[in-house]
C-alpha cells in the first residue's frame, strides 16, 4: 500500500474536519490522527476525506447492515475483493487470522 490516494467518504462533518486538517484537540483522537499521519507519510499515502449528506450515503447504510450485494450493485466500480492491511500496520489485537486475509499479489 505505497504511493496511494486515499478519499475517504462520510456524512460526519466533524470527522472531514480533522482528517482534512490532520489536527483536533481531543487528546485521545489526536494520537490517532498523528499515527495515521505518521504512517501515510512513510507509505507516501495521501488521504482526504470527503463530505456525503447521509441521506445519500447509502453505500455506508448497506455496509453497516452487512448488506454486502446490495452494496456491490451500487459500487460498480469497487472492487470486489478486500484490501488487506499489512499486519504491521495493525494493532496486535487486530492481526488477521490465519487464511482470513491474504497478502499475496
Amino acid at each position: 500500500m505505497t504511493n496511494k490516494c486515499i478519499l475517504m467518504m462520510t456524512d460526519n462533518m466533524a470527522l472531514v474536519d480533522v482528517i482534512n486538517k490532520q489536527t483536533c484537540k481531543h487528546e485521545l483522537l489526536m494520537s490517532l490522527v498523528r499515527r495515521l499521519v505518521l504512517t501515510c507519510l512513510r507509505f507516501n499515502i495521501l488521504f482526504k476525506a470527503k463530505h456525503i449528506p447521509g441521506k445519500t450515503n447509502v453505500l455506508a447504510d448497506f455496509l453497516s447492515r452487512l448488506q454486502v450485494q446490495q452494496f456491490l450493485a451500487h459500487a460498480g466500480d469497487t472492487d470486489q475483493q478486500p484490501t488487506c492491511v499489512p499486519s504491521h500496520l495493525l494493532p496486535s489485537h487486530l492481526l488477521p487470522q490465519p487464511g482470513s486475509c491474504s497478502t499475496a499479489p
